[in-house]
């Protein structure tokens, strides 16, 4: 029965409207050759440019993320070797170490893919951004919402 249920919203007006956000966040990462950032990539950047210093290392990232600590260390690796994350020692724990933005992170950080979104939520009427802003938080999935 719930896979009949399922079946229905193919055709649905809800369907097609994640269908259409999916759009929206796809075509913000128009660059999607391999030596450009990757969309996991942006994910970490963005982390970084706000997390608090002691949450900010690859057990928080992966955490936040809801994703193992292997792909997360490897995209931070990624991210090391172009010169956009530095590392130091944990004082708190010599097991991990401490993430940050280098000066060209935060320079990358500004060419964001998905600032261009950001920028067209915010040209919406007030009413419009609370709405949608409402909606959005509904649809986030009650195991990651106090994230």
């Amino acid at each position: 029965m719930a896979n009949d249920a399922r079946v229905n919203l193919l055709d649905s007006r809800a369907f097609a409207s994640a269908v259409l956000l999916e759009k929206i966040f796809r075509n913000a990462y128009e660059n999607k050759r391999s030596s450009e950032v990757q969309p996991l990539q942006w994910s970490i950047l963005r982390y970084l440019g706000h997390a608090r210093e002691d949450r900010s290392t690859v057990v928080w990232l992966a955490s936040f993320l809801g994703m193992t600590h292997a792909p997360v260390a490897r995209a931070v690796k990624t991210l090391m070797a172009r010169g956009y994350v530095v590392q130091q020692d944990n004082p708190l724990d010599g097991r991990s170490r401490i993430l940050s933005l280098s000066e060209t992170g935060w320079s990358q950080l500004k060419a964001d893919p998905l600032l261009s979104v950001a920028e067209r939520i915010d040209r919406l009427e007030e009413s419009e951004k609370r709405a949608l802003a409402s909606a959005v938080k509904q649809l986030i999935p009650q195991d990651i919402a106090g994230q």
